[in-house]
């Protein structure tokens, strides 16, 4: 069973809050699939699931071209993935989506195969001018600390109800 909380995001900063307090509950072997258009805001969200994990988000770049960077100066290994220019033929990553670290993947949406079951957390980014349509999907153990996390989201940004 899955459930989804919409949030909206008003600046650079909210959404680097709302990665790094997904960063700060991150447990060995979760995924995070991101998803959106350009310039949606993907790598701000990375940065700061990077600051919740004690990796300094000064470090993160989108690896699109490299395909992967690896972060192990954390808590955890962060694993930033990005699937823009994947070729499917390339192997390893299932290492890093299976691994003891915390995967996250952005374009994720183009190598939806590489996610058949795991439970990974799925969070969709819609710019809408200034602001971030935020709609984060998961199985239940993830809405569980999503939950855990609602009080500390009480900032300049709207929560719209879990469905």
């Amino acid at each position: 069973m899955t459930s989804s909380l919409r949030i909206i995001s008003t600046s650079e900063s909210v959404t680097f809050g709302l990665g790094k307090g997904i960063g700060q509950q991150a447990c060995p072997g979760d995924v995070v699939q991101l998803i959106g258009p350009l310039g949606a805001g993907k790598t701000q969200w990375v940065k700061g699931m990077a600051e919740g994990l004690g990796i300094k988000e000064n470090e993160v770049r989108s690896p699109t071209f490299t395909l992967m960077h690896v972060h192990d100066e954390g808590r955890l290994p962060l694993y930033h993935i990005d699937l823009y220019r994947w070729d499917h033929r390339e192997a390893g990553l299932e290492e890093a989506i299976e691994g003891n670290g915390v995967a996250v993947v952005e374009w994720a949406d183009e190598g939806p195969e590489l996610f058949a079951g795991v439970a990974s957390l799925r969070v969709s980014i819609q710019h809408f001018g200034e602001h971030r349509e935020i709609q984060l999907e998961g199985p239940q153990i993830w809405q569980n600390r999503i939950a855990g996390m609602r009080e500390q989201w009480s900032g300049p940004f709207a929560k719209l109800p879990m469905r």
